[in-house]
């Protein structure tokens, strides 16, 4: 179920494989916001190849939410660029 869209703060995006990957950074970034079952989410871990790709952690959203992203995993993905994409 989509829920209002939010700003996350201390993060920086950039590509990785032609992918958008979100590390820690300066950055804020706007994002949709839902809301999925355990089995989505298991599903979702599974095409976002977590650990290994990504992380799923959780992160707090500017207006107080708490939400679990996707962010750059530290097994071996090489460190993130400092320019932010700006198209994402």
């Amino acid at each position: 179920m989509r829920r209002p869209d939010g700003v996350l703060d201390g993060v920086q995006c950039f590509q990785h494989q032609g992918y958008p990957m979100l590390s820690a950074g300066g950055g804020s970034i706007l994002g949709e916001v839902y809301t999925v079952s355990e089995d989505q989410l298991h599903a979702l871990d599974r095409w976002e190849e977590t650990p290994e790709v990504y992380q799923r952690v959780r992160r707090q959203l500017r207006d107080g939410r708490w939400v679990s992203v996707y962010m750059q995993s530290t097994w071996g993905i090489p460190a993130a660029p400092s320019e932010q994409d700006p198209r994402i």
